[in-house]
């Protein structure tokens, strides 16, 4: 008789996005992520002191939202709206509005996923505990590649400090100010068998500019299954 599931073996993969008007890229963003995950969790609303009368998304977002779902039929997006909340506290309900213990691949509504199949990772993700991080490579169009504190485990105790710190409980696990180049630990994986490539356009030169807007055409289109 086969032994009956645990906890680890129950982990399911979540892609976690926190956005707001990102109808130029979110569709092409959910289409790269979609047949990876388990469980896909979308926030939509303004962050605090946000420049902009609109508390929501009010471009084609969830019209292109709606568009992903009714093309895989799965029923994996569920969609949640908030509004004037600080950074920290939304992206800190990304801990703790998945079941304790999922895996969470933390994203940007202008990014998207490629490389090996995230279900390949399953056996290295079941090993990670509420203080483990897990880093992806993150490739910038303003030009260099960046390991970004991208995976985690949905526990209670995980809090976004600020944007750029991470703390578990009160034990601070990453800092990417102090440490931005972060080395190996107890407490880090390194993924590289696959990344993120991030599609906002904030460049320092001419040149910059118009390769990345190359670029970033090229990947908006939709081969991305």
């Amino acid at each position: 008789m086969a032994a009956p599931p645990t906890f680890f073996d129950e982990r399911k993969i979540v892609a976690c996005y926190s956005i707001l008007n990102e109808a130029e890229t979110i569709r092409q963003s959910l289409i790269s992520v979609y047949p990876h995950v388990d469980k896909i969790l979308i926030m939509d609303g303004a962050y605090e002191g946000w420049p902009s009368p609109e508390d929501n998304s009010t471009d084609e977002t969830l019209q292109r939202i709606q568009e992903v779902e009714e093309f895989f039929g799965l029923g994996k997006i569920k969609l949640q709206q908030y509004s004037r909340m600080t950074q920290g506290e939304k992206r800190n309900k990304l801990f703790t509005a998945n079941r304790p213990g999922d895996i969470l691949l933390v994203l940007d509504g202008d990014e998207i996923l490629f490389g090996n199949c995230l279900s390949l990772y399953r056996d290295q993700f079941t090993s990670m505990k509420c203080s483990t991080i897990g880093y992806v490579r993150v490739l910038h169009w303003r030009g260099a590649w960046d390991w970004r504190p991208r995976i985690f485990v949905a526990c209670s105790d995980l809090k976004y400090d600020h944007w750029f710190r991470i703390l578990h409980g009160d034990q601070v696990i990453c800092d990417l100010k102090a440490n931005p180049a972060p080395a190996p630990s107890p407490d880090s994986l390194f993924f590289n068998g696959f990344g993120v490539v991030n599609l906002h356009l904030g460049y320092r030169s001419k040149e910059r500019d118009e390769a990345g807007n190359v670029c970033k055409e090229q990947m908006l289109r939709e081969k991305w299954r």
